[in-house]
């Protein structure tokens, strides 16, 4: 369900780029991961230095692909909102 509305969500905003499931389980792990190796800002983890930058994170997604996939992330379908507080 997260990847169908977060794809909706992209998709009315006008933002290319659908987000697979492997994709979706990847973002997940390293949402997870963020809270156990903490950083002072998330782009860190996909810099060069010794200090901050992560591996295993920047080998299984890209910085950009991860924020587009942060700024559209959806689990509720903005749509059915009103239904569901009524």
């Amino acid at each position: 369900m997260m990847v169908t509305y977060t794809n909706q969500y992209a998709a009315k905003n006008n933002k290319v780029g659908d987000c697979s499931e492997n994709e979706m389980m990847v973002f997940l792990a390293v949402v997870l991961l963020s809270g156990y190796v903490v950083v002072p800002r998330r782009r860190m983890y996909w810099q060069g230095e010794q200090d901050s930058h992560n591996e295993l994170v920047s080998n299984a997604i890209s910085r950009d692909r991860f924020d587009f996939i942060m700024m559209n992330w959806h689990v509720r379908d903005n749509d059915d909102l009103e239904k569901f507080f009524l």
